[in-house]
């Protein structure tokens, strides 16, 4: 079981929060002019809260900024379609509302924008939470202000009686935009009126936007799920419908329903579609093909068909419809342990490549290729020129040959800004991931590189080359490395260290070196090399701590000590073999830092007491204003 110790610092930390206030508040009246009368009510080392009437709308609001870096580490999950951030919000949000809540006792915090429906929360939950919007690194979070018409007692209950009462004016349901229904529990069946409680309450939402649904793992009897569909469909302003329905066992006869109603809901600019592990009909898939195509403002559409059957002959018949809406630019397309093979990824990469795509994920981990098949990328690479941003989960592939030809094909999407590809177990060598470096080098407007080779076997040097290729990337400004079970050279990573000083641009770094022999000074010499790095201000490591001792320990912090630029710190330990009493020297060299304004560091298998003593001398750190100490 997860423990942890938190905790924010705010007494010697005024001139940074107001620069972080002060930053902020620019950024909204120039980004959205209509929040007029802006002040601050409430603000902290990672969120800031402000109060403004909102002139669109012509009532107040009230804003919160929290620091989307604080919301805890990227997963390097294949699954795209889970969403736990909002538990992490919580945690935030609880110390804003706190200070808000003593300066406006005359008035309720009902959330316009987004109700969170998810009863593990229900039970537990003082405040009315949202799933934030990213805006480059902050989250962004609106709430509408009404005139406090319950007590104390009923405020907590709020949202519960959102949906369990008919209290409220019909008015008030004309606000929500945004609604998340999250059902996901595993431990009970849910009650037939529960999820009649929940139509009604939509079909009294006529304002609706955004709907999410998360109904996982047979949490659901097919009448109510037909009745759920029926009910969004008299949504007629729905832009953005987001439906994670897998493991529930739909019908031929449910699931068609489920797209007639889609089907209604011509506005959808958005449609996100999770159908993993339904046993999926020909029927059926034609019905998706044919709800894409006809939805004439569609931009955005994201498919897990993981599992369901799908074979070539499906397939083309989905992808020539989706090919068909050329208002379509970014897709994402998952078939995970899906028997794919070659002819069908060549169907996908055809059909696909006839509309003007800017965003692509493709999804096809653990299925019947190798990188010979690759070669179909560099077939087809040259109607995907126009893609800003590619994430590719190719991992456990056999076979090597073929990864040159996919190298090359991408060092021609010159437009990328953005790059994730994941080639976790895959038998690459080092020439063969070198060849991608290479080419990788060519896209000179990279601003963002993801690469997990986590589990591949390099058994000759190629950190130092890549590192060098990399700097030709001018725009190259975050850079997460999986290289956990690599067996990598000591000197080929603190080589890659101290190339990366060339990276004139880089801002975020994140490695992950699980199951890498490190000793002592190859530690130091890495760290040392990074504070040659002119511009880092977060970095993440993952390290293994096999042959690292107390003075290892004392060495490192010292050398952290001195990269002046950072100001976000995530270390992850593992598997010291020493005393545990060694790591509360971390807490007296934090308390020497002057630049750290952020940290989170998990030791795994740590003693709770051990984590007390630790996060006590922390608290005491003159420039750290939020931490995070646990064990995993």
């Amino acid at each position: 079981m997860e423990i942890e110790q938190n905790s924010t610092v705010n007494s010697q930390v005024k001139h940074d929060q107001q620069t972080f206030a002060f930053k902020n508040i620019d950024f909204i009246q120039i980004k959205y002019p209509h929040y007029a009368d802006l002040s601050v009510i409430a603000e902290g080392s990672f969120f800031l809260a402000l109060k403004s009437f909102n002139q669109q709308k012509g009532y107040q609001t009230a804003i919160f900024l929290i620091d989307s870096q604080v919301m805890g580490e990227e997963q390097d999950d294949l699954q795209p379609y889970e969403y736990d951030q909002v538990d992490r919000l919580h945690k935030f949000i609880k110390l804003a509302f706190k200070e808000i809540e003593n300066q406006f006792e005359d008035q309720l915090f009902f959330n316009q924008n987004h109700i969170l429906y998810q009863e593990e929360l229900l039970n537990h939950q003082e405040e009315i939470l949202q799933l934030p919007e990213s805006m480059y690194s902050i989250h962004f979070i609106e709430y509408d202000l009404y005139p406090k018409v319950y007590t104390t007692d009923q405020i907590n209950n709020f949202q519960n009686k959102m949906f369990n009462h008919d209290e409220l004016q019909i008015g008030v349901y004309q606000h929500v935009r945004n609604l998340i229904i999250d059902k996901r529990q595993k431990k009970y069946y849910y009650e037939k009126e529960d999820f009649q409680r929940i139509s009604q309450q939509i079909r009294k939402c006529h304002n609706l936007e955004q709907l999410i649904i998360h109904i996982l793992e047979y949490k659901i009897r097919l009448e109510d799920l037909e009745d759920l569909a029926s009910a969004f469909s008299e949504c007629k302003n729905l832009k953005i419908v987001c439906l994670y329905l897998s493991e529930n066992n739909i019908d031929k006869k449910c699931f068609n329903h489920i797209l007639l109603c889609l089907e209604k809901l011509q506005k959808i600019t958005r449609l996100e579609l999770n159908i993993r592990d339904n046993p999926v009909e020909k029927d059926s898939f034609v019905g998706i093909g044919r709800v894409i195509r006809n939805l004439k403002y569609l931009e955005n559409i994201q498919l897990n068909l993981s599992k369901t059957g799908i074979d070539s002959e499906n397939l083309e018949t989905l992808a020539q419809c989706i090919s068909e809406n050329k208002n379509i630019n970014s897709i994402l397309f998952s078939a995970y342990k899906s028997n794919f093979d070659r002819s069908m990824l060549e169907i996908l990469m055809s059909k696909f490549g006839k509309l003007n795509l800017e965003n692509f994920n493709l999804y096809l981990s653990s299925n019947k290729l190798n990188h010979s098949d690759f070669e179909i990328f560099n077939q087809n690479i040259q109607n995907y020129r126009n893609l800003k941003f590619l994430k590719l989960c190719l991992s456990g592939v056999d076979n090597t040959e073929g990864l040159s030809d996919f190298a090359v094909s991408i060092g021609q999407l010159i437009n990328l800004d953005v790059l994730k590809l994941y080639f976790r177990n895959n038998s690459i060598s080092s020439k063969e991931i070198s060849e991608v470096g290479k080419n990788i080098g060519k896209l000179a407007d990279l601003k963002q590189l993801t690469l997990v080779l986590k589990k591949n076997n390099f058994s000759e040097p190629f950190l130092e080359q890549f590192a060098n290729d990399l700097s030709l990337c001018h725009q190259l400004n975050c850079l997460k490395l999986n290289l956990n079970f690599c067996k990598l050279g000591q000197d080929d990573l603190v080589l890659f260290t101290k190339s990366l000083q060339l990276l004139e641009k880089l801002r975020h770094l994140k490695l992950k070196l699980k199951e890498n022999e490190i000793h002592t000074q190859q530690l130091v010499n890495l760290f040392k090399n990074l504070k040659k790095c002119p511009v880092l201000c977060q970095l993440q490591i993952k390290l293994s701590m096999d042959h690292i001792d107390k003075e290892g320990i004392i060495q490192m912090m010292d050398q952290i000590t001195l990269i002046n630029s950072l100001s976000r710190l995530n270390l992850r330990l593992i598997n010291y073999p020493n005393d545990q009493e060694d790591f509360l020297v971390i807490g007296d060299k934090i308390r020497q830092w002057s630049n750290i304004l952020i940290l989170q560091l998990s030791i795994k298998n740590i003693d709770n007491l051990i984590i007390q003593k630790l996060s006590k001398k922390i608290s005491k750190a003159r420039r750290v204003v939020q931490f995070f100490v646990k064990s995993w």
